[in-house]
């Protein structure tokens, strides 16, 4: 987990962040390996990205995350579903806010 600021916004993409639905805990994420737990850090669902992409993830906090792709779902090609860990981490709460995105971090 890193906790700098964003300084160079080239090669950045601008995203949404969400979170897990709590009726999702303890199911296998696409990745047919993990389980989701709320409490879980660095892993994420996406459809822009495919499964085991690492993203180096910016929120609102000013802190960021490495996460890795390991689910999918419904939602915008540059949203990601965060585990209620994250997304306090990120944003400071639960519910969407605005993230930035980098590959391979």
């Amino acid at each position: 987990m890193a906790s700098q600021e964003i300084n160079d916004r080239r090669g950045w993409t601008h995203g949404e962040a969400t979170h897990y639905w709590d009726g999702l805990s303890g199911n296998l994420m696409a990745d047919g390996k993990t389980k989701y737990w709320p409490d879980q850090s660095g892993l994420v669902a996406a459809t822009g990205w495919p499964l085991g992409t690492i993203l180096y993830v910016c929120g609102p906090t000013k802190r960021c995350l490495s996460v890795e792709v390991r689910d999918t779902g419904r939602f915008p090609k540059t949203d990601l579903d965060f585990s209620e860990m994250d997304q306090m981490v990120l944003g400071g709460y639960l519910g969407r806010f605005p993230i930035e995105i980098r590959e391979g971090r």
